[in-house]
């Protein structure tokens, strides 16, 4: 992730899915992202060329993820909360969020984070609408971001509830619709 960024239309990126060689393989630095090309759009994907260079050194294929373990990084997911500064954060600029390797408990977490940091503009793009559309279109997926942001220790107690409420889209919030 990166605080600034030479995409245009954004201000910094954010990549709390990480992956990392499975096999025993070294890793170039101490991690890097997986993705398996889908669409003519990923032909000459930038990230995958990073990726490469600077992390796990595994292509953005079926072979190249079944080589990776993608996971959540703990320290990167809380980054957003830190940046003090308003900005618009392309969100999972070296992964799709919504591949179907990204597990619907760490969205359910990244969302969280994005619901907390309203101060920031987050930047979702996808080639996978159809598995976005299945997460974000879920009965069950506003109540586990609201049961996470009611108990996450990030939060301030005195917030919670509300917060949660909001997300919930209940009415007489102070924070307003989610």
């Amino acid at each position: 992730m990166s605080d600034n960024t030479h995409i245009e239309w954004s201000d910094a990126t954010w990549n709390p899915i990480w992956a990392r060689n499975r096999d025993g393989l070294p890793n170039i630095t101490n991690g890097g992202w997986a993705c398996v090309r889908v669409s003519l759009g990923c032909e000459h994907c930038y990230a995958e060329t990073i990726n490469q260079r600077l992390g796990t050194g595994l292509d953005y294929t079926v072979g190249g993820m079944a080589q990776g373990e993608p996971y959540l990084d703990e320290g990167a997911l809380m980054q957003p909360l830190h940046w003090r500064k308003s900005r618009r954060i392309f969100a999972g600029s070296m992964t799709d969020l919504f591949g179907p390797w990204v597990r619907w408990e760490w969205l359910d977490r990244i969302f969280a984070v994005a619901a907390l940091a309203k101060f920031h503009t987050l930047l979702f793009l996808t080639k996978r609408p159809e598995l976005g559309r299945a997460y974000l279109c879920d009965p069950g997926t506003r109540g586990r971001i609201a049961d996470l942001v009611a108990t996450w220790p990030v939060v301030p107690e005195m917030l919670r509830d509300d917060l949660a409420r909001s997300i919930r889209g209940e009415e007489g919030t102070a924070h307003g619709p989610w």
